[in-house]
């Protein structure tokens, strides 16, 4: 008999341990991301679990939030990877009835379910996003060769030319006023620097920062978390005016190499919109875009919510948001981003 129930603050370890061990577990389905989501958003967590014969087989984890669409559960805001985790299907049936229970009980108008593996729901899908991944060499002087060519050639110029080199800290402001001029230039909003410290804290040895520097001046960052045997660059943020630097390229390229003298495996370097900037940057690198199964319950709406920058309707806003003062747009983006898990 399989039985249902929540995560209770007792039950933690257990919950990051089947996870851990799980073959499709992510670093977004544990405990350290709920802990981050939960104080810099106070959106409600819905964390379930399953089990048969008193042994956990199964969990998920959930926020109740309010989108822009309306009242939904997420899996998982802010994340890129979500979605029921379980032993079989008779378990992930069990699990999906006790979502759609949940559903009921705080009339959503939608369930997504970020799942980054295809199962046997059949529930609607988005294909707006890919992920990208892949094995990393054995050594550090392969790494530069699974970059292609002209990437390559990049790599090489930013070093020799412009002597562009990275170090690692744990130092988040310039991080934070990096990528918030990224986004801001993509038309996007900024999230709240405390949810940067929330993720550090909650993840506290296994994600750090790296700075890429150009005559002692970062010109590039990216915020990196460590799970299992995998890297996972997350937040980034390059200023544009160093772009004729290659730094973007070189920052890539030292992080997989420190990675492998780490020890790690894998490189994710996460999800990206079809045809967006960034899916073509990770082209570039090498990388093979692979599809997101994105999964919907629609209670209350008649198709897909296309909460992103793909949407039409966004248009406007992304560029009137893009002219906007940076101090504005880092007031008001975390409200925004609030409502856009």
């Amino acid at each position: 008999m399989i039985e249902t129930g929540e995560l209770a603050a007792d039950e933690v370890a257990a919950w990051n341990a089947y996870v851990d061990a799980h073959p499709n577990g992510t670093l977004f389905h544990r405990s350290g991301w709920k802990q981050a989501v939960e104080r810099t958003f106070a959106h409600r967590p819905q964390y379930l679990w399953a089990t048969r014969r008193g042994e956990l087989a199964g969990v998920v984890p959930l926020f109740l939030v309010t989108t822009l669409k309306g009242r939904a559960l997420v899996s998982v805001p802010y994340g890129v990877y979500g979605g029921i985790l379980a032993d079989d299907p008779e378990v992930e049936q069990a699990l999906f009835a006790a979502v759609c229970s949940r559903a009921d009980t705080h009339q959503v108008k939608y369930v997504e379910l970020r799942a980054r593996e295809t199962n046997g729901l059949g529930l609607p899908e988005s294909d707006t996003h890919v992920t990208f991944e892949r094995d990393l060499p054995a050594t550090v002087e392969e790494c530069l060769n699974l970059v292609p060519r002209k990437s390559r050639a990049a790599v090489r110029n930013g070093r020799n030319r412009f002597g562009v080199r990275s170090e690692f800290t744990t130092e988040l402001r310039q991080l934070y006023d990096l990528y918030s001029l990224n986004v801001r230039r993509l038309g996007s909003p900024t999230l709240a620097f405390r949810f940067l410290v929330n993720l550090r804290d909650a993840h506290s040895g296994h994600v750090d920062v790296m700075h890429t520097l150009f005559e002692d001046n970062v010109v590039s960052t990216v915020l990196t978390f460590y799970h299992r045997d995998t890297v996972i660059p997350y937040y980034s943020g390059t200023d544009s005016t160093y772009f004729f630097t290659q730094c973007s390229n070189v920052m890539y390229c030292d992080l997989m190499e420190e990675s492998v003298r780490r020890g790690y495996r894998r490189f994710d370097f996460g999800r990206s919109r079809r045809d967006a900037g960034p899916y073509h940057f990770k082209m570039n690198m090498g990388f093979e875009p692979r599809r997101l199964h994105y999964q919907y319950v629609l209670r209350g709406l008649r198709e897909v919510p296309r909460l992103n920058p793909s949407n039409p309707k966004f248009e406007l806003p992304r560029r009137i948001w893009s002219h906007l003062p940076l101090g504005v747009t880092k007031v008001v983006g975390p409200q925004l981003l609030k409502y856009i898990p």
